[in-house]
């Protein structure tokens, strides 16, 4: 491949090759430096005046992918470094340490945490289930048809069969 053809095609293989990253940070940088290195390209024939820039649809299409890629970068670097709440900050490091930061905070947003007294019933056997619960202290029996068949404890979680599947409830907790 001449020089020539790299520097021409190199800025739409660097998007999409941006495209088989899972790291969003790292996917959305390398998608703004080949978006960038394609403005550069594109425009560097002609001086950078603002209203030929808009008459062409490629310097449009690039500046749109510019645009996007700088807003999901700090997107993703402002949930990288807000901080959690301490509350949030202790299950993380106890149950949750091999999600995402951005990740974790995500299923905090749509979640709750309950308190429940000693004794209380969790789940009921055959009653459908639209939540997933994480036991986060403490111990619950699992009981099919009246039997304990196993124990629950930090860090099991509860319901996620049955609400994955739209199923009712196996056990009683």
């Amino acid at each position: 491949m001449r020089l020539e053809q790299l520097l021409e095609y190199g800025p739409y293989i660097t998007v999409l090759s941006s495209l088989l990253i899972n790291r969003r940070h790292l996917r959305h940088t390398l998608a703004l430096i080949g978006a960038v290195w394609a403005f550069i390209a594109l425009n560097s024939s002609s001086p950078l005046i603002l209203s030929s820039l808009w008459n062409a649809p490629l310097s449009v299409f690039w500046i749109g992918m510019i645009s996007i890629h700088s807003l999901l970068l700090l997107y993703s670097g402002w949930l990288r470094i807000m901080p959690l709440p301490e509350h949030h900050r202790i299950i993380y490091h106890r149950f949750f340490k091999k999600f995402s930061r951005p990740n974790f905070k995500k299923l905090m947003e749509i979640s709750t945490i309950e308190n429940k007294a000693h004794g209380a019933p969790l789940t009921k056997q055959g009653e459908p289930m639209n939540f997933v619960m994480c036991m986060l202290d403490g111990s619950a029996g699992v009981i099919i048809d009246g039997h304990k068949i196993a124990s629950l404890h930090n860090g099991d979680f509860i319901g996620e069969i049955s609400f994955l599947s739209g199923n009712r409830s196996l056990a009683s907790r």
